[in-house]
């Protein structure tokens, strides 16, 4: 296994822009066959989304905040939390402003299609 190709997008990227498309070719264009999406959601799913209509040859997967926790800029949740399905409620109460309008939108978008 090898890695055929990293891009690192500048802070504020716009996946839907014309830098996104540009990103997407250069991806192609290495001969990657799966590309690890880092972007954070919903950026990483809306350019994933929009190279795989491009490069229909690319597999996509979004891994979030994996490389913080790797790189160890981010800590895991304690083992507590992990097990019990609370690690949302570890980051949220370690990021809140980062997070609380994210998982807030989230939760409203759960409870509507509950609702219906």
């Amino acid at each position: 296994m090898w890695v055929a190709f990293i891009e690192a997008p500048p802070l504020g990227f716009d996946p839907r822009s014309s830098a996104a498309d540009a990103a997407a070719d250069r991806i192609a264009a290495s001969g990657a066959r799966l590309c690890f999406v880092a972007l954070g959601a919903p950026k990483q799913e809306i350019f994933a989304d929009r190279v795989a209509r491009r490069h229909a040859d690319i597999g996509f997967l979004g891994i979030g905040a994996a490389l913080d926790f790797i790189a160890g800029e981010q800590r895991r949740a304690p083992a507590f939390f992990q097990r019990n399905g609370l690690e949302w409620a570890w980051r949220l109460a370690s990021n809140p402003r980062r997070l609380a309008a994210r998982y807030g939108a989230c939760a409203t978008t759960f409870a509507t299609l509950l609702l219906h």
